[in-house]
């Protein structure tokens, strides 16, 4: 399983996942990083261009020599797993951030924290699943069964291998809401972007557990049972997804960082900016060229440091705000939805056939990709948007519950 988790994160499956929601985008005085805004939703839009070129489009090496602006063409669409590092980190950021700022203050409460994690991630996912169910069942009945049966595998180098064929078994099914994919079955269907999402659950889980014991308020006994927990989650995760963790914890920190009343010398130091810059590109250069998970970790880093002055910069106007903002409303349900139907467009109408790069080929993956972005808003509009509501109800409910539960005295003025 370790095999398949390492060879997920290098052959396409990239990372934008759940992470915070908008409303969660906020920078200590209440307003949105406009920024951090920004880079969510171009991580996303990121994720599907890399998976809409290479199911369309030959690949770089199938087509040399190559003119500059091909070049050009193929590092821009490229970038999906350097995004999946830049995700980790704003997630840490803005999730494990305000996780680590409430252990240390001593008000840390699990209740409402996995409420508003479970509903942020569960109110996409389940939709997202039965989507993959229903394009992948069509799909194959029309005469795309090769393709989710791996065939065309070496062609497209994402979605389902001949080793990991496309499981619509209901087990899966029932282990991806779970968030058990990659670690106890694979994931569901042709739908191979849904890896991130246990990265995800499971680091929300693991590291207050880890963070608790480490910096509490608790008792010893306490603090005690929270590193025995943390202990056991590590243990139970494979180990690169594990080790992955460390670039969403350094995003928590630096988030520690730029929340206090005063801003870190080296953060205001005119250096700074200009140094974070150069190691971002440096340790992107080297990803590239060598991909592998010391220059993950590495990338990680920079990028979280890049976030200290992303929270900081001014925003560049409204029309900017909106996109940003659109972008971001949208990015999860987008990284969670666009793959099946990638996937079904090719393998019912073009596979194993991909073109070659030139103008007919670029305005045909701009079509498809611009068809799964409209498909994300939709399935955004009926779904994540009402995420908000949905936990609310949740904890109405629970309220109900409770309430209804308290014993009461016969002289107790609210019986």
């Amino acid at each position: 399983m370790l095999t398949q988790f390492s060879s997920s994160i290098h052959n396409g499956h990239f990372l934008v996942s759940s992470g915070p929601s908008p409303t969660e985008i906020m920078n200590v005085r209440g307003r949105r990083f406009v920024h951090l805004d920004m880079l969510r939703g171009l991580a996303a839009v990121g994720v599907l261009v890399g998976h809409t070129r290479g199911f369309l489009i030959n690949g770089y090496a199938a087509t040399a020599p190559h003119s500059l602006i091909d070049q050009l063409f193929y590092f821009v669409t490229g970038l999906g797993h350097q995004s999946v590092i830049a995700f980790f980190a704003l997630s840490g950021f803005l999730v494990g951030g305000p996780a680590l700022r409430d252990i240390i203050a001593g008000r840390w409460n699990w209740g409402p924290y996995v409420l508003r994690r479970l509903t942020r991630l569960w109110t996409v996912l389940i939709p997202a699943l039965l989507l993959t169910w229903i394009l992948d069942t069509t799909g194959s009945a029309l005469g795309g069964h090769a393709g989710y049966e791996g065939v065309f595998y070496g062609e497209s180098f994402s979605g389902p291998s001949p080793a990991d064929p496309a499981d619509l078994s209901l087990p899966t099914f029932l282990a991806n809401i779970l968030f058990l994919q990659t670690i106890l079955t694979p994931v569901f269907g042709s739908n191979g972007p849904l890896w991130s999402l246990a990265n995800e659950f499971w680091y929300y889980i693991t590291f207050p557990f880890l963070f608790s014991a480490l910096i509490g308020a608790g008792g010893v006994l306490s603090r005690l049972c929270n590193a025995l927990i943390g202990i056991a989650l590590v243990l139970f995760l494979p180990i690169e997804m594990t080790l992955l963790g460390a670039i969403w914890i350094s995003g928590a920190i630096v988030h520690h960082v730029v929340s206090q009343q005063y801003r870190c010398k080296m953060i205001d130091h005119p250096a700074w900016t200009p140094i974070i810059i150069i190691a971002v590109i440096t340790s992107l250069s080297f990803d590239k060229l060598s991909p592998g998970l010391l220059w993950d970790l590495m990338l990680g880093a920079a990028f979280a440091g890049l976030l200290s002055t992303l929270t900081f910069l001014p925003t560049l106007g409204e029309s900017y705000r909106n996109i940003a903002s659109a972008l971001s409303n949208i990015s999860y349900t987008l990284y969670a939805t666009h793959f099946p139907l990638l996937a079904f467009v090719w393998f019912v109408f073009f596979a194993p056939t991909k073109l070659p790069l030139g103008p007919f080929a670029t305005v045909l993956m701009t079509g498809l990709g611009a068809t799964a972005l409209v498909s994300g808003a939709v399935m955004w509009w009926a779904f994540e948007r009402n995420t908000n509501r949905i936990r609310k109800t949740i904890e109405q409910w629970a309220m109900s519950i409770h309430h209804s539960k308290r014993p009461t005295l016969d002289n107790d003025p609210v019986k």
